[in-house]
C-alpha cells in the first residue's frame, strides 16, 4: 500500500522498555509511534463460527455415547446373568454348561466384540461428516477473517482491500480443512481405546451396571470437553492464519501482538509480548516455548494481533502505545504507569 521510500524516511524514535516478568508488575507505556501513525484494531476470532462448529461436533459425540451406553449396558447385563447362572449351578450342571457355546464364551471377549462393532459404526459416521464439517468451518473462518481484516485496515486507512480468493488464501484454507478433518475423525479412536480399558477393568473386578455407567459418563464428559477445545482452539488458529495471509497480501508485513483476556491461566511470556511489533512472516520469540510463535499458534493461546500498515510501523519487537497516535521523537513524553493486564486501547488478559 505504501512504498519503501516512506518506510526509509521514518524519524528516530524514543523507545521506553517494559518489564513484564510477572503479572502485576508496574510497567511504563512508551509512546513509540511517530506522528500520523495509526494501528488497526485487533482481529478477533468469530464466536459464532466457534459455537456452530462446537455444536456440530458435540452433537455427534452425544449421539455416539447415547448409543454406546445402551448397547454396552445391555451386553453387560446379559454377561452378568450368564456368570450368575454359572456360579449358582451345581458341579454336574456346570459341566453341561461348559459344552454350551453361549456359556463357553468369555464375558470380556463378548464385551470387546460389542464395543468394536460400535466402534466401526461410529468411526464411519465421524469419517462421513469430518470432511464436510471441516470444509464448512474453514469457509466460514475465511469469510470472518477477511471481513475482520478488511474492517481493521479500512477503518484507519479508508482503503478497501480485495476480498477475492487467492492462491495463498486457498492454500491456507485447504490446510485448515485437512487438519480439522483429521481432528474430527480422531475422536472415536481416542475414545474407544479409553472405553475398552475401563470396560475390561469393570469385567475383571465384577462391577455393577451402575458403576459401569458412571465410568462411561465420566469419559463422555472428557470427550465433550475435548470437542469444545478443538472448536475453540481451531477457530483461533484459523482466524490468525487466514488474517495473516490477508494482511500480507495487502502489503502489511508487521503487526502488534495483543494478549488475550479469554484464557484463565496466563502465559507470562505472552503477557510480555503484549504491545510489541513483530514480523508477520516470522512471528515472535517465545522464551517459554523456545522458538518463534504466531498469535494463537500454541494450544489454548487466544492472543491476537493488530495490523501495522506500512508507513506506520517501527522497529520490530518494540513496545507501542496501543490505540493511540504518537508524536515525533523530538517531543517530550510523560511516562504512564500501567499494569501488564492493560494497555491503552485494548483489554489484556491471559493466553
Amino acid at each position: 500500500l505504501w512504498g519503501d521510500d516512506v518506510m526509509s524516511t521514518r524519524p528516530a524514535l524514543r523507545l521506553a522498555t517494559i518489564d513484564t516478568a510477572e503479572v502485576g508488575d508496574i510497567v511504563k507505556a512508551p509512546p513509540a509511534i511517530k506522528t500520523g501513525d495509526v494501528l488497526g484494531k485487533p482481529v478477533r476470532a468469530n464466536l459464532g463460527v466457534q459455537r456452530q462448529y462446537q455444536r456440530r461436533i458435540q452433537g455427534l459425540v452425544d449421539e455416539m455415547y447415547a448409543s454406546l451406553l445402551w448397547w454396552l449396558e445391555a451386553e453387560y447385563k446379559r454377561q452378568q446373568a450368564k456368570v450368575l447362572a454359572y456360579d449358582n449351578a451345581c458341579p454336574a450342571h456346570r459341566r453341561l454348561l461348559d459344552h454350551i457355546p453361549v456359556f463357553d464364551a468369555s464375558p470380556a471377549t463378548a464385551m470387546r466384540q460389542v464395543l468394536r462393532q460400535r466402534f466401526r459404526q461410529w468411526r464411519k459416521r465421524f469419517d462421513e461428516n469430518a470432511e464436510a464439517w471441516a470444509r464448512k468451518f474453514a469457509e466460514q473462518s475465511e469469510r470472518a477473517a477477511t471481513v475482520s481484516t478488511a474492517a481493521s485496515i479500512g477503518e484507519v486507512t479508508g482503503i478497501s482491500i480485495p476480498t477475492t480468493m487467492t492462491r495463498a488464501m486457498n492454500n491456507a484454507l485447504q490446510s485448515i480443512v485437512g487438519e480439522n478433518a483429521s481432528l474430527i475423525s480422531s475422536i472415536p479412536s481416542k475414545d474407544f481405546t479409553a472405553l475398552e480399558g475401563l470396560i475390561m477393568r469393570s469385567v475383571r473386578s465384577g462391577r455393577q451396571v451402575k458403576e459401569l455407567r458412571e465410568e462411561i459418563e465420566k469419559q463422555f464428559k472428557l470427550t465433550r470437553q475435548r470437542a469444545a477445545l478443538i472448536a475453540k482452539d481451531q477457530t483461533n488458529k484459523a482466524m490468525e492464519s487466514l488474517s495473516r495471509v490477508r494482511m500480507y497480501e495487502n502489503g502489511i508485513t508487521e503487526a502488534v501482538w495483543i494478549h488475550s483476556a479469554r484464557v484463565r491461566d496466563p502465559r507470562h511470556s505472552h503477557v510480555a509480548m503484549h504491545g510489541k511489533i513483530f514480523v508477520l512472516a516470522e512471528g515472535m520469540y517465545d522464551p517459554a516455548y523456545g522458538g518463534m510463535v504466531q498469535p494463537g499458534e500454541l494450544v489454548g493461546c487466544q492472543c491476537t494481533k493488530a495490523p501495522v500498515v506500512p508507513g506506520f510501523a517501527r522497529r520490530k519487537n518494540r513496545p507501542v502505545v496501543l490505540g493511540t497516535v504518537a508524536e515525533s521523537a523530538n517531543d517530550s513524553f510523560p511516562e504512564t504507569a500501567v499494569t501488564p493486564t492493560y494497555c491503552p486501547g485494548f483489554p489484556v488478559g491471559t493466553g
